[in-house]
């Protein structure tokens, strides 16, 4: 993994035997990887190159997905990379949706928390998930987390995406379109809340939230601990009218093992001291603070990232 750096050059005075010390080097042309345009992980994303671009360290936002981004992060075709935590130790694991281990990543950061969203149109009188079989869906690339969510979600109630009529796969925002043309009765995204696609779909289409039920959450807080208990609080979303039991994922920004500390130290040393304007990209993260962006799950922090987070206290 390459970086450009921008650093003064050390100018040498050879009559006076006087060396001009170097300025602390900040890394250039970093990509970050984040996910479909109508989810979350993509406006914080952009919010954060901005972020960081502002600082010096010139910034570019991707489209990707929480698995993809794991591996693009791993074999060092990206710089920083937006996941979720239990995503990351099932690849630490090499569990599906993984072919193999990926040992090679750090976290820099904890973001928010995604809450997983299945939505459906009321007049499909759907009430449950295992409602959903024979149904026309709209489900999410296979390169991104939410899928592999939603597939927990399915096999903890006897079911598999085969047993739905998947009408199209991409972000909410496609989903929400199928829905809107009728090509589909629902559509899925773990995301932060309120997460645009669904809002917009909520005021088209009047919709409802399913529970995800105790059994099921147990079912795959067994198989992952990092996929904990979560709700979506009550009019969150147009005619939302009582908080939606779920499951919830924190995301976490990733980088190879193998970037070098100071690179990664200015990086999060400018996300705390410009935390403000990242808060004001979203919603989902206006509750984020230096506190939390510190403590991780899934995987370990980077010896940078530790450094700027002990300097600031924590």
């Amino acid at each position: 993994m390459k970086l450009i750096r921008n650093s003064l050059v050390a100018a040498a005075i050879l009559a006076t035997g006087l060396v001009a010390v170097d300025a602390q080097a900040k890394p250039q042309n970093l990509s970050i990887v984040t996910g479909n345009t109508g989810g979350t992980f993509y406006p914080v994303g952009v919010g954060l190159a901005k972020l960081l671009s502002d600082a010096g360290m010139q910034s570019a936002a991707d489209v990707g997905g929480g698995n993809s981004n794991i591996i693009a992060i791993s074999k060092g075709s990206a710089n920083i990379g937006f996941t979720f935590s239990p995503t990351a130790v099932f690849a630490a694991n090499g569990d599906e949706p993984f072919k193999e281990k990926f040992t090679n990543l750090k976290g820099i950061g904890t973001l928010y928390t995604n809450v997983t969203h299945i939505a459906v149109t009321q007049d499909s009188g759907v009430k449950s998930v295992k409602e959903l079989k024979g149904q026309s869906f709209a489900s999410q690339p296979l390169s991104a987390g939410s899928a592999t969510f939603f597939r927990m979600v399915l096999e903890a109630n006897g079911l598999t995406e085969d047993d739905l009529e998947i009408a199209v796969r991409g972000g909410p925002a496609q989903g929400a379109q199928a829905v809107r043309d009728r090509r589909a009765i629902g559509f899925q995204a773990t995301a932060g809340y309120p997460n645009g696609s669904f809002s917009e779909a909520f005021i088209s289409v009047p919709m409802n939230l399913l529970d995800i039920e105790d059994s099921t959450f147990k079912w795959i807080n067994d198989k992952n601990p990092g996929l904990v208990r979560a709700e979506i609080p009550a009019g969150t979303y147009k005619g939302l009218d009582t908080p939606v039991k779920s499951i919830g994922a924190s995301t976490i920004l990733i980088v190879n093992a193998d970037m070098a500390e100071d690179d990664v130290y200015e990086i999060v040393k400018a996300m705390i001291e410009n935390l403000d304007s990242l808060k004001a990209v979203h919603g989902s993260v206006r509750g984020t603070t230096v506190e939390s962006m510190s403590k991780i799950a899934g995987v370990e922090m980077h010896p940078g990232a530790v450094r700027a987070y002990k300097e600031a206290g924590f």
